[in-house]
């Protein structure tokens, strides 16, 4: 798990491999909102 739930509030799990939080990249089809929006009907 990337996470773990400490008195209701979720901190950074100690048995990650990486201590940073994960960093995720998006190609340019998601430059505009609108564009990402789009790809989902709503909040999963």
């Amino acid at each position: 798990n990337l996470y773990d739930i400490d008195g209701g509030n979720l901190t950074l799990s100690a048995l990650r491999s990486f201590p940073t939080t994960p960093l995720v990249k998006l190609g340019s089809s998601f430059d505009k909102v609108k564009d990402y929006l789009a790809r989902f009907q709503g909040i999963p």
